[in-house]
């Protein structure tokens, strides 16, 4: 279990929330907005830390919506996408005994982001997108120890 089921998991859940109209295993800036339905939630790996009883695989985490040309409803925008986040990371807390995993962040930093956006396809249309983003650390207990790894001790010459 790693990354994989995570993003899995994570394309479920956004399946599941009312608010969320697509999911996206990508950075924002790489996806086309207009093959993207809005609200959206948009996901890739960040830093795995490895110790010797668990992983904590890092998720950088967007929740994201479209902003009206002038900006005006950049605050709704903003508000909303909080919530949303918050819901996933409510939901994310209580995930271990359901997936495997949980987060581990005791408290998680999420940032508001609004820029102009120039699509990766599409290099004549800017779009304007706003939201919040935060990296969430995902707790997996690394149950294998180093009789359960794929090494072949029978070989020992060179």
């Amino acid at each position: 279990m790693g990354y994989r089921k995570i993003i899995e998991t994570i394309e479920l859940l956004t399946l599941q929330h009312n608010q969320i109209n697509s999911f996206v295993n990508n950075h924002p800036l790489e996806i086309n907005t207009h093959n993207i339905k809005f609200p959206c939630v948009c996901a890739y790996p960040g830093v795995v830390d490895i110790d010797t009883s668990a992983f904590k695989i890092g998720i950088k985490f967007f929740v994201i919506d479209t902003l009206k040309t002038d900006g005006s409803d950049e605050k709704y925008i903003l508000d909303n996408t909080l919530l949303i986040l918050k819901d996933f990371i409510d939901r994310f807390r209580t995930t271990k005994k359901l997936y495997g995993f949980a987060i581990d962040n005791d408290t998680i930093q999420a940032e508001p982001f609004s820029q102009n956006y120039r699509s990766s396809e599409d290099t004549d249309t800017n779009d304007n997108i706003a939201g919040y983003y935060c990296l969430l650390k995902f707790d997996i207990t690394n149950f294998k120890n180093e009789c359960d790894a794929p090494w072949d001790l029978t070989i020992n010459k060179i």
